[in-house]
């Protein structure tokens, strides 16, 4: 505060001074000119009337004893001179021993009949004169004469330097008064300055510093009896700086409030988002991102120059604190942490065409191989920019609908297939029987049991895949559901395929609690069991063995039907309950499989909240279970 009243003070008295010392040159330099005025306009009426008094210029002896009577008793010099130049009288000197005067400029300018006048320094009297002269005419109105009035220029400068003096005394005192008064109100307006602008040096610059420094009141005002006194403009000035710093205050909190909102956002998006910098350095990485690329940001200082909002082109102001989960500008590039160059690619194209660019990539993650979406869109990029800030990366993952799409167009051709060979045959039997074999009868039998067998065999197909279409229904829906007993709808499922079983000669043993109750759907639950156990009389040999085993255990209930057929191949069971999926093709069609059982089966533990499994050994059988919420 000191320093401010000592700089402001100074700054007063040397705007006094100078402004004194400006007005004491323009005063003196004005009161010249009007000097110079009054003298010029004075010598002009004093010559005006002398002229007209002057006797006839054509007796130089009386011209001359006039003009030394006429200038004896004043300071001024009388000059008569003739057309010709020669000097015809003068009240200082002796006419006969000056010069010729012609070429006097105001001699000149007088006998063209023009009032003329000049300063200059008197060849005769040696001292500088003021010069007036007039043309004397005749009655005619000829010029017979100038008539010439001069006057002591150092005369006219001891009258004008008293009045100098005394104006220079006035200003002088006057410039000290404005300087007292200056001071003494300068103390009243620069103290309360400088308390605001002490209580100004304690809000915070940016916003690392923002927390905890305004109170809510606003400002720290010290000595508020200094604000009482000042001025009413500086009492609004106070007022003003207290209401900006409570604004100021909120809005630090809004900005904070709104970046821990943008964050959270980020943090909670499933997209992987990175921002990179024009030499695509890592500037932002979600927490998407960091799961994905396998690496961590704790370590590192946030840089508040990352990227917020924008995305492609920024346009919204940045949060005053930088968040936790912006990187430090550094020198981990794209390819460093994603180890792809299609990535690295598409970035570099966004940049360089500052467009939006999309592209689908392919990344080897965990030792999988996945495949996503990728929307690269330049930020920061200006009229009169060579290139843009940096880039914007969002890559979607789309490895489970690439998955669907290729089972969908799997199971088109899988049912198409599955079809072909059966409509063929109706189709090529029945044109047999038409074109003739309806004659023979052990033909025509043989046909029709073969259209027949065929027919069934696309029946049981069509049922399967309604079975499946029905199912993916309810896991869209709400299924329905009521308490049953787990043994009775497996005794349901067994009394199924108990003719099948002594076809083959199987025995089926069945183990399960009469005490287990569930809520399920009875009817798919019995369809499950039933598939089943079709595949593992199926694939049982003759006089073998099928058990059906159940039991609980906490919230959960198992199923489970092992067999002591020939195993399955463990290549093969990762791909079990696939649609349409056989580990031997030709021996399942022989036996009227539709691909589909397995299939609907884990659909149904599925719209069940459950899940299905297999265990199986080579030449020993094989274990397949169900395993549901209780």
């Amino acid at each position: 505060m000191k320093t401010l009243f000592g700089k402001t003070l100074a700054s007063l008295l040397g705007l006094s001074l100078a402004l004194c010392l400006v007005f004491a040159l323009l005063s003196i330099t004005l009161i010249r000119q009007i000097h110079d005025e009054i003298n010029d306009r004075a010598l002009g009426e004093t010559a005006n009337l002398l002229a007209a008094y002057m006797p006839t210029p054509s007796d130089s002896s009386v011209l001359q004893r006039w003009a030394l009577e006429a200038g004896r008793t004043s300071p001024y010099r009388i000059t008569v001179v003739y057309p010709n130049g020669k000097v015809a009288a003068d009240s200082k000197a002796d006419p006969a021993g000056m010069e010729n005067h012609g070429d006097r400029p105001e001699i000149i300018q007088a006998l063209s009949g023009v009032q003329a006048k000049a300063t200059r320094k008197s060849s005769t009297l040696d001292m500088e004169q003021r010069y007036i002269a007039l043309p004397v005419k005749d009655q005619e109105g000829k010029i017979i004469a100038a008539f010439r009035l001069s006057l002591d220029t150092p005369a006219m400068e001891s009258r004008l330097s008293e009045l100098q003096f005394l104006l220079v005394t006035v200003i002088a005192l006057a410039a000290v008064l404005a300087s007292l008064v200056a001071l003494y109100l300068s103390r009243g307006i620069t103290r309360p300055l400088g308390l605001l602008a002490a209580a100004a040096e304690s809000l915070p610059r940016s916003g690392s510093d923002a927390e905890g420094l305004i109170p809510r009141s606003g400002l720290v005002l010290k000595d508020k009896r200094h604000y009482i006194r000042s001025t009413r403009e500086i009492q609004v000035l106070s007022d003003a700086l207290d209401s900006m710093a409570g604004e100021l205050s909120a809005r630090v909190k809004s900005a904070e409030a709104k970046e821990r909102e943008v964050e959270a956002i980020l943090e909670g998006v499933s997209e992987a988002v990175l921002a990179l910098d024009s030499e695509l350095n890592l500037r932002l990485a979600n927490k998407a991102a960091r799961q994905l690329f396998n690496f961590s940001l704790d370590s590192r200082v946030a840089d508040s120059t990352a990227v917020v909002s924008g995305g492609a082109t920024a346009g919204a102001a940045a949060p005053a604190v930088a968040p936790s989960w912006l990187t430090k500008k550094s020198k981990h590039c794209l390819l460093e942490i994603a180890h792809s160059s299609e990535l690295e690619e598409v970035a570099r194209r966004a940049l360089e065409t500052t467009a939006a660019t999309e592209a689908d990539i392919t990344l080897y993650r965990q030792g999988s191989q996945r495949s996503f979406q990728v929307l690269a869109a330049a930020y920061g990029w200006q009229q009169g920019v060579d290139k843009p800030e940096g880039v914007v990366l969002v890559l979607n993952d789309i490895t489970v609908l690439r998955r669907l799409e290729t089972v969908r167009r799997d199971f088109v051709a899988n049912v198409s297939h599955e079809l072909r060979t059966p409509v063929q045959l109706v189709k090529g039997f029945a044109e047999t029987l038409t074109d003739g074999a309806l004659e023979d009868p052990y033909k025509a039998r043989r046909f029709v049991e073969i259209i027949d067998r065929n027919a069934a065999r696309m029946e049981r197909l069509i049922d399967d895949l309604l079975s499946l279409a029905k199912l993916e229904q309810e896991e869209r829906g709400s299924l329905e559901t009521k308490p049953e007993n787990l043994r009775e709808l497996i005794k349901e499922a067994v009394a199924s395929i108990e003719y099948a079983a002594a076809t083959k000669g199987l025995k089926l043993e069945l183990d399960c609690p009469n005490d287990i109750i569930v809520a399920v759907n009875g009817g798919l639950i019995v369809q499950a069991v039933f598939n089943l156990l079709d595949n593992a009389v199926k694939y049982s040999p003759r006089a073998g063995a099928v058990s059906v085993f159940a039991k609980q255990t906490d919230d959960l209930v198992r199923i489970e039907v092992r067999d002591n057929g020939p195993g399955i191949p463990a290549a093969e069971l990762p791909r079990l309950f696939e649609r349409f999926y056989r580990v031997d093709k030709s021996r399942s069609r022989e036996q009227g499989g539709t691909g589909l059982g397995l299939a609907i089966v884990r659909h149904i533990a599925q719209v069940h909240g459950g899940t299905v499994g297999v265990e199986s050994w080579e030449g020993e059988g094989s274990l397949f279970w169900i395993q549901i919420n209780a």
